[in-house]
């Protein structure tokens, strides 16, 4: 007859303590350079070179030093974007309200990547929400219902009326 539990006998089973460590013994490798897209002035370490060359373009004069180094046989290598410009785009009303849109990544075609989504919600306000199409989701929320505010597009309203819309800039 098994036994459901043994007095004083117990297991532990500590989180985590299964996972295997991917750390390198040797020293960082890192690599700064300019990109036209991928993350800016944040670490990114290399799992894999697609998924650096994916990141931040196989164009990018990152991946030049960054196959030497792996020629050398590094194994403990991060690339570093420096520059980059936030771009924004702000809409107008003929009143002077404005609705500002600031997406977080430098990239240089970051703005087509999202839609504009302006409409009513149930208190009769102006919703605003921001979407993403390589992805496929909800990035901003204006009534925080499809998603909550990431940080990853700031929006600005300073009194937009829909009504009307004047020029972009």
């Amino acid at each position: 007859m098994p036994y459901d539990s043994i007095p004083g006998v117990g297991a532990t089973y500590l989180d985590g303590a299964f996972r295997t460590s991917n750390s390198s013994t040797q020293p960082k490798i890192l690599i700064l350079g300019t990109a036209s897209k991928g993350l800016t002035y944040e670490l990114y370490s290399v799992t894999s070179v697609a998924a650096a060359e994916n990141e931040f373009g196989s164009d990018s004069e990152m991946m030049k030093p960054l196959h030497e180094a792996l020629t050398q046989g590094s194994d403990n290598i991060s690339l570093l974007r420096i520059g980059g410009r936030r771009g924004h785009i702000k809409i107008m009303d003929d009143d002077g309200g404005s609705l500002t849109i600031t997406p977080e990544y430098r990239d240089d075609e970051i703005l087509d990547t999202y839609k504009l989504v302006l409409a009513q919600n149930s208190d009769g306000d102006l919703r605003i929400l921001v979407y993403d199409n390589v992805k496929g989701g909800y990035v901003y929320d204006s009534d925080e219902i499809e998603v909550l505010d990431t940080g990853i597009v700031a929006v600005v309203n300073n009194g937009l009326d829909v009504q009307t819309i004047g020029d972009m800039d």
